[in-house]
Order: structure tokens, then sequence, then C-alpha cells
């Protein structure tokens, strides 16, 4: 199974909370795992924020990062480019899936997804699920129920 995780389901790997189960199952079941620097970006800013706001301590946050960078290095991840070419899928996917209330980095995880063959999109995210949905990718939603 090829699956490319937008970070809000990739964090649930790192975290614990509702869908962080689902999310530990199929990183289990994946063949590869795509990781762009949009998800390392996007995990970095989330545990930071969750840091500042008092959900989490330092030590937790730094325990965090180091596992999701441990499983980078262990090449746990298949890396994927961010292709210049995803930024104008994302600006037109907007219109095409209009009235879906996109992101801007939402509308390029699912832009950059739908250029993997055969992958399927795990979100943790309704717009994006959504929009992945109306490309006709295959496509989960974790925590969404």
């Amino acid at each position: 199974m090829r699956l490319y995780f937008d970070t809000s389901a990739l964090a649930k790997a790192y975290t614990s909370e509702r869908g962080s189960t689902d999310v530990d199952d199929f990183l289990s079941r994946g063949t590869t795992v795509f990781l762009s620097d949009l998800n390392r970006v996007e995990l970095r800013c989330m545990l930071a924020r969750r840091l500042r706001s008092g959900e989490i301590s330092a030590a937790l946050e730094q325990a965090m990062w180091s596992q999701f960078l441990l499983d980078v290095s262990n090449e746990f991840f298949e890396p994927v480019a961010v292709p210049a070419s995803a930024w104008t899928s994302a600006t037109q996917l907007i219109d095409r899936v209009a009235p879906v209330a996109l992101r801007t980095l939402d509308a390029l995880h699912v832009a950059l997804a739908s250029t993997l063959p055969s992958v399927t999109f795990v979100t943790a995210d309704r717009a994006q699920r959504s929009a992945a949905q109306q490309l006709g990718l295959p496509t989960v939603g974790i925590a969404l129920d």
C-alpha cells in the first residue's frame, strides 16, 4: 500500500490523541509512505505551537520531534520532492473543488498526492478529504467521524 499522509494525520503518529491508533495501523501496513518537506515543516510548527500553548511539555515536544527525525534517518519514509508544477496544480485545484475551502498548504498536499501513482491519501482534515475525493484519489479520513 502506497500512502501519502497529510500532516494532520501524520502528526497522530507522534502524539497520543484521537486517531493515533488508526494512523499507527496504516503506517504499519504501508509498503511506501511518502514524506515531503511540507510534512516536516508543518509537523515542526505543530509541535512548537503545542509547546507554546502549554498542551505539551518541552521534554515531550523534544521526544516527539526526535522520534520523527529518527524515523526520517532510518528511511521509514520515502522522500518526495515538491515539484514546481505542484504549485500550479494546487492553484487550479482551488477552482476545481469549489466550494471546498482549502487552505494553501492543504491544497498543495492534495496536488502533490495526486501526482503520485497508486497512492492513498490519508488525512485528518475534512476539506482535504473532500478535495482529494473530488479528484478521484483513494482517501482515508482519520478521526473525522
